[in-house]
């Protein structure tokens, strides 16, 4: 989108449509597409004011044409709706009634009103299709999902999917900050209705990838499978239940990582080379005994306290094929319900006892340079 295209009236307001990032509940950017003038090819200064709007929805996308005067900024603007040009009357969107050019949101506000409108009309058209409007309204009915939550879309075709865009309302506050956007994140689950009857139903989670990184691989986490003979109101609390669990464990897995490297970290303050402060995953400190010098390293496994961290012991002085002697140990005293101050005494003493056995291995096995 080029700034020297458009009338300076409806540049601000698609920026901050654009800066925006999205309208409704389906992710995706706006886009702004076909920025054309409406006034004559031999005026001077011809500023494109119209264009058309994409917006994604329900898993698919809507687009709407977009008409400013270029000549009479104090105009609210008009629209063409390409997907479904009755689903409301102009004159009901009160949004656009009470046009305010001065405000750089207001082109934002109407866009949200008219696609609130536009979800009310796709659920509506829900009624041709008893089994699809049974799942809806008994999910909007007897579960905390409202109206508002779910976006909605009917493909024209008599046969074609439907689909439902919920969002879940699930919060990620408690996981670390790395995996998280600045506009914030939002859990969706998409569920298709296909054939006639919308008898055959696929969900899927849709989570931001970021999110989705420090949730696990489907290997280690997925949602429950939906039973043919299941409804989604029973289904959709179970998926928000188990997505919220899920949350939390990786939060409280976070937490149990911090305590513990901060435990040592505090104890060893002036020992410690570096620390992974985002995922609380790793620390590496530099110790001496009797004048061996080695370096300590530690693994945090995701799932710590359950999962059991890795020491690393490396030498300083010897190497083995060009890299420096090292050894791992994963056999050492470890409960997981320990206290993380007895995590440490125990850790403590195991290196006291171990590094004297280090010492003489990198001696006998490594080479010095």
């Amino acid at each position: 989108m080029s700034s020297t295209w458009f009338a300076p009236h409806v540049l601000t307001q698609l920026e901050e449509v654009i800066k925006h990032g999205k309208i409704g509940i389906c992710p995706g950017p706006v886009k702004i597409l076909n920025p054309m003038p409406s006034g004559a090819s031999w005026v001077k200064k011809n500023y494109c004011d119209r264009f058309k709007i994409v917006i994604p929805y329900g898993g698919h996308s809507i687009d709407w044409d977009v008409i400013f005067q270029a000549s009479s900024p104090e105009c609210p603007p008009d629209f063409i709706f390409t997907n479904a040009p009755n689903f409301v009357s102009l004159d009901c969107i009160t949004t656009l009634l009470d046009y305010d050019p001065k405000r750089s949101n207001s082109l934002l506000i109407i866009l949200k009103d008219l696609l609130h409108h536009y979800q009310k009309y796709q659920a509506a058209r829900l009624e041709k299709y008893s089994r699809v409007q049974f799942e809806y309204s008994t999910l909007t009915q007897e579960t905390n999902i409202t109206e508002d939550d779910i976006e909605v879309f009917v493909v024209d075709e008599k046969e074609g999917p439907i689909n439902f865009l919920i969002q879940l309302g699930v919060q990620f506050s408690g996981i670390p900050k790395i995996y998280k956007n600045e506009v914030g994140d939002t859990a969706l689950l998409m569920v298709t209705f296909n054939g006639s009857e919308g008898t055959k139903i696929t969900p899927k989670l849709c989570l931001p990838p970021k999110i989705e990184h420090a949730l696990g691989s489907p290997l280690s986490w997925r949602i429950p499978a939906f039973s043919s003979d299941g409804c989604l109101m029973d289904y959709v609390p179970f998926v928000q239940e188990s997505l919220k669990k899920r949350v939390e464990m990786v939060a409280y897995n976070f937490e149990k990582r911090m305590e513990y490297l901060f435990e040592f970290l505090e104890y060893f303050e002036g020992s410690y080379l570096e620390f992974d402060r985002d995922l609380a995953s790793k620390a590496t400190f530099l110790f001496e005994q009797n004048g061996f010098y080695f370096i300590f390293h530690i693994d945090l496994p995701q799932n710590f306290p359950l999962g059991k961290p890795s020491f690393t012991f490396r030498s300083i002085y010897h190497s083995s094929f060009e890299k420096p002697f090292s050894t791992t140990v994963m056999n050492y005293p470890y409960n997981q319900g320990w206290p993380v101050r007895t995590m440490l005494e125990k850790t403590i003493e195991f290196v006291q006892q171990y590094a004297l056995v280090f010492q003489q291995n990198s001696v006998q096995n490594g080479s010095s340079p």
